[in-house]
């Protein structure tokens, strides 16, 4: 079938490119944040990320069914990320495409989603475009940990995607059938090329370079492109463009002093002085000495917008599994309850529950601090799919018109990714 409007691909598939998006993070070990919020890069070891290992060997995998397929790795970074580039080359990758700019420093997910979607379309990869492609990407980064970037990317070049996936084949037909993890099981995809997929780290293990491999990489060369190349609006990137305001940096340190349960060097010590521990009671957790907290203050000329326009209170989404309200879900409240105190001004806490049978689950919610529950109930919500939950979710006579929440609240899950 052919899509109206969309491009009539080559059944064989043989102009097919396979575009990977790869990120050179700190080692998780060696990361430090630095007081502007931003992560200190400059001593820490680094490394492709882990999801994007994975995602780079999901990219090889499909390679198989399509031999030509022409293989390209981007990143958006300091010149200092080549060094990954060069390994996707060693692993089988063809192209590397690196945007590297100044003007690019600091940006949030919103920004490096718009950027890397101005470089992809700089090379001409666009919704269309006349040859099939598919983007892949890790479905987030260990420094980031939004898993945001890939469906900005989708979104900015208005590609069908899919998140949190497995495994990934082509069907010959133009489509991409993807393997996604749900809470409880998976649900199998379907996505017309071109279209963007982020891959989750439970895929065929990542690869080794070969020796031939290393040495293509030593020789290759690497494209770099600054923010004026691909026509980024510097205006809406960077510190000063992102829409992100980082307010505070807070390192986390346990209370607790460390535990020792047992010691010993065989079985039978280390029961012995399990056993000893308990009767004795040396292990009363204890609290270590408060130390005075660094209070970090705004600058004066600090902006200060109210952007709501009347709106006002808290909208959280009740995720279900297995029949059940899951437990992020009632945690939530707990944040969110605070967040509505703190604003005042008899600032509400609304919980939209959607799905098949649901509204004897309510009761639940309000025990854990929701002032208002919304029940969507509806034999074709009985299966988790993004869309429908997405559009009530969002529904404007169902959440803004009845009560013109200002701030939404997720839990972070597989199966409640509406990003």
């Amino acid at each position: 079938m052919v899509r109206e409007g969309k491009p009539d691909f080559n059944l064989t598939l043989m102009s097919l490119t396979i575009i990977n998006l790869i990120k050179q993070v700190p080692l998780p070990s060696e990361m430090r944040m630095g007081e502007d919020g931003l992560m200190d890069r400059t001593k820490a070891k680094s490394i492709i990320n882990i999801d994007c290992q994975f995602a780079l060997e999901a990219g090889l995998q499909l390679k198989k069914q399509y031999p030509d397929a022409r293989m390209i790795a981007c990143s958006m970074g300091p010149t200092s990320f080549e060094p990954s580039l060069r390994k996707a080359i060693s692993l089988g990758y063809d192209e590397v495409y690196l945007l590297s700019d100044r003007k690019l420093g600091g940006s949030d997910t919103y920004a490096t989603g718009m950027s890397i979607a101005c470089m992809l379309q700089h090379l001409g990869f666009t919704k269309d475009s006349k040859e099939p492609f598919i983007v892949i990407a890790g479905r987030q980064t260990s420094d980031g940990d939004t898993a945001h970037v890939p469906s900005q990317v989708a979104e900015y070049l208005g590609i069908p995607q899919a998140t949190f996936v497995e495994s990934i084949k082509a069907d010959g037909k133009g489509n991409i059938i993807a393997k996604r993890i749900i809470e409880g099981g998976y649900q199998m995809m379907k996505l017309p090329m071109p279209c963007a997929i982020s891959i989750a780290p439970t895929g065929i293990s990542p690869r080794k370079p070969s020796l031939i491999g290393a040495i293509k990489a030593r020789n290759s060369s690497l494209t770099v492109f600054s923010a004026d190349d691909v026509k980024v609006d510097t205006t809406k990137v960077g510190i000063n463009g992102s829409p992100t305001i980082v307010a505070n940096v807070v390192n986390m340190v346990s209370e607790r002093p460390p535990v020792m349960l047992s010691a010993g060097h065989s079985e039978t010590a280390l029961v012995d002085s399990l056993i000893a521990n308990i009767k004795g009671g040396g292990n009363v957790m204890g609290e270590k000495a408060s130390t005075a907290e660094k209070v970090t203050e705004a600058p004066a000329d600090f902006p200060v917008t109210d952007i709501r326009n009347g709106a006002k209170g808290i909208i959280t989404w009740a995720e279900l599994a297995n029949g059940k309200i899951t437990r992020p879900s009632l945690e939530l409240l707990t944040p969110a309850r605070k967040l509505a105190d703190e604003l005042g001004n008899d600032t509400k806490i609304m919980t939209v529950l959607i799905g098949k049978n649901v509204k004897s689950l309510a009761t639940q919610l309000f025990e854990h601090g929701s002032d208002e529950v919304i029940v969507v109930e509806d034999d074709r919500l009985e299966e988790y799919l993004v869309l429908p939950r997405l559009y009530r979710t969002f529904d404007r006579r169902l959440c803004q018109q009845k009560t013109k929440s200002s701030c939404p609240a997720y839990s972070s899950l597989p199966s409640s990714d509406l990003r």
